[in-house]
């Protein structure tokens, strides 16, 4: 068996094997689980962005070491280069659950559940290797290749409408935030 293209879930307390299933074709630099428990999104040096049913990951009615044929819900398929960063949305929006992304490709790009394509998409003067968001999502912070953190304002009170008038707004934060 080939184990290239596999993932596995460990208990960590016990080190017993709960899970073996196909997923990215190249290693997974992030995985986020939503505030609910019910999804899991991985991201990939193969530019994708993978949701998943956890309860489809985890269901108790295959054995362990049998490879899990599971599909993922949605594959978000937009960067150029390997994703970096991961955060799942807390906040509800019409669209449901939110994902968003960032890249060695210089983007930070926000999913909605329901579509195969970015509903937002930002430009950054640099690769991006790490993201955060506050709490109300009035911010997102993004880790430079160089050093620099760059700063989204406003995104949670965007939506998909906005796609075509959106331009690069990350800036070096160079003062306090009030």
């Amino acid at each position: 068996m080939n184990n290239e293209h596999h993932r596995y879930i460990w208990s960590v307390a016990t080190g017993k094997l709960h899970r073996i299933w196909e997923g990215h074709y190249r290693d997974v630099s992030s995985v986020q689980v939503s505030s609910d428990g019910a999804m899991l999104v991985s991201a990939s040096e193969d530019s994708t962005i993978q949701l998943w049913s956890l309860a489809d990951v985890l269901d108790r009615g295959v054995a362990a070491a049998v490879l899990h044929g599971i599909k993922p819900i949605r594959v978000w398929k937009g960067h150029a280069l390997p994703v970096t960063g991961l955060h799942i949305s807390s906040l509800s929006t019409a669209a449901g659950l939110r994902v968003f992304s960032c890249s060695m490709d210089q983007t930070l790009k926000v999913w909605d559940a329901h579509d195969s394509r970015a509903s937002l998409t930002f430009a950054c003067p640099d690769i991006l290797h790490a993201l955060a968001v506050d709490p109300e999502e009035r911010f997102v912070f993004l880790g430079g290749g160089n050093g620099d953190v760059f700063q989204v304002r406003g995104v949670a009170a965007l939506d998909s409408n906005c796609v075509a008038a959106c331009t690069a707004v990350c800036w070096l934060v160079d003062q306090p935030i009030s």
